[in-house]
């Protein structure tokens, strides 16, 4: 018979052992090559990872064909532009990169446990519509910006003007 003393032992036990494992999370080393073998300047490996799997919500489009060679190009934009930001704003897209890197982070803003390589961009679409949606301002502000800097990288690759229509900046005959 379970007694009212043996069912709180069980769920001490059983909560003791989740935060356990929320806390010392096994991170899976299957973050794919074409990432790993990059030079970045200012993103690491896994912030790479979040921020290939924000670009493929926010640049899904019919028109945009983001094959493995498109991805690490715009991602390597991306980085580059992180590099211009004012110290203030790539502090606060570390802490970002950093808290969704981290499992009960990542739950805690995302209300997603799962590893990066295990969210579906579908997940990724519901989970940037309510940052986009929230009262909580940072999540708005943190909407915000990863969307501005990944529209600006977007718009600073010369291979996806053709997608969106733009011929490109005006040239001058000197």
């Amino acid at each position: 018979m379970l007694s009212r003393r043996n069912l709180l032992k069980a769920l001490i036990a059983t909560g003791s052992a989740v935060a356990i494992g929320v806390v010392f999370e096994l991170r899976e080393a299957n973050t794919p090559e074409y990432i790993q073998n990059q030079d970045w300047q200012w993103l690491n490996a896994e912030q790479a990872m979040i921020v290939s799997l924000l670009m493929l919500s926010i640049y899904k489009h019919p028109d945009i064909e983001l094959d493995e060679a498109a991805l690490v190009k715009l991602l390597i934009n991306v980085d580059k532009t992180i590099t211009l930001l004012p110290d203030p704003q790539q502090q606060e897209l570390k802490q970002l990169l950093d808290i969704l890197s981290f499992s009960l982070g990542r739950l805690v803003i995302t209300g997603n446990l799962s590893n990066i390589q295990n969210i579906s961009v579908s997940d990724t679409d519901e989970i940037l519509l309510k940052w986009r949606s929230s009262s909580i301002v940072t999540l708005n502000t943190a909407y915000v910006g990863i969307k501005e800097l990944l529209m600006a990288s977007f718009y600073g690759v010369e291979d996806q003007w053709q997608a969106i229509g733009y011929p490109g900046p005006p040239r001058f005959n000197q």
